[in-house]
C-alpha cells in the first residue's frame, strides 16, 4: 500500500496461531489475467481459478496460475463499505471502548488493491495511515442480532483506512477524509476458516512495526 510520490510503504499482518483454527484455512484472491477477471483460491504461488462468483460456489474449474503472471486485484467489489470509530484503545481516552463506538462509511471506489498507490491530493496536508481488520460479509444481511452476525462473515482481510485529518475536523461528515478515491486498500488475500476473534493485526511502516 504506497503512497503516491512519498516514501510511505504500509504493510498490514493479521496473525494467527493454529490454535485459532476453526476449520481448514482457505486463501482466496480476485485477480485480472487476459482482460478476465475471476476469483481463486491460493494454495502457496499457485491460483486455483473458480467458477464465477467466489460467495456462491467455491467450484474449481482447474485452470491454474502462478500469482506472480498475474493482476492481483482488491479481494472484492463491494457496493457498501461500513466502518466501525474508535474500536481501538491507542485511539481511545477512556480505558475501554464505548458500548456504541459509532458508524460511518466509506466509498466503494476508495477501495484499491494491495500495493496500489495511495494519492495525497493537493490540498491534503496530514494523512494518516490505520490498519484495520476488514470483515468480508457473504450474504444478505438485515437487522442481524448480535449472537448471529457471524454467520454472515465470509472472510476476513487486512486493510487500511487512510484518513485526512484536517478534512475530519473540518468537514461536516467524514466521506472525504476517510472515502477519498484510494483510501481503502484491501487485501491481497480474504481468509476463511479462522477465528476472527482471536487475530492480531500488526501495522508496519516502511519495514517498522508502528
Amino acid at each position: 500500500m504506497r503512497l503516491a510520490g512519498r516514501f510511505w510503504v504500509v504493510t498490514l499482518v493479521l496473525a494467527v496461531s493454529s490454535s485459532t483454527f476453526a476449520q481448514e484455512v482457505t486463501r482466496y484472491v480476485r485477480y485480472e489475467d487476459n482482460d478476465k477477471i475471476s476469483y481463486g483460491i491460493l494454495e502457496g504461488q499457485i491460483i486455483h481459478e473458480l467458477e464465477g462468483d467466489v460467495f456462491a460456489s467455491d467450484q474449481r474449474t482447474g485452470k491454474i496460475v502462478m500469482i506472480g503472471d498475474v493482476q492481483v486485484l482488491a479481494p472484492t467489489s463491494p457496493r457498501k463499505v461500513i466502518a466501525v470509530g474508535f474500536n481501538y484503545i491507542s485511539h481511545l481516552s477512556e480505558p475501554s471502548p464505548a458500548e456504541y463506538p459509532g458508524l460511518f462509511a466509506k466509498y466503494p471506489t476508495s477501495v484499491i488493491p494491495h500495493d496500489a498507490e495511495i494519492t495525497y491530493y493537493a490540498d491534503a496536508t496530514d494523512l494518516h495511515y490505520e490498519g484495520e481488520m476488514v470483515l468480508i460479509i457473504g450474504k444478505t444481511a438485515k437487522n442481524v442480532s448480535v449472537e448471529d452476525a457471524h454467520e454472515y462473515i465470509f472472510t476476513v482481510a487486512p486493510g487500511n483506512d487512510v484518513s485526512e485529518r484536517v478534512w475530519q475536523q473540518g468537514d461536516l461528515q467524514w466521506f472525504r477524509a476517510k472515502g477519498a478515491d484510494t483510501f481503502g486498500p484491501v487485501g491481497p488475500v480474504m481468509v476463511a476458516g479462522i477465528d476472527y476473534d482471536n487475530l492480531m493485526l500488526q501495522t508496519r511502516l516502511n519495514g517498522e512495526v508502528m
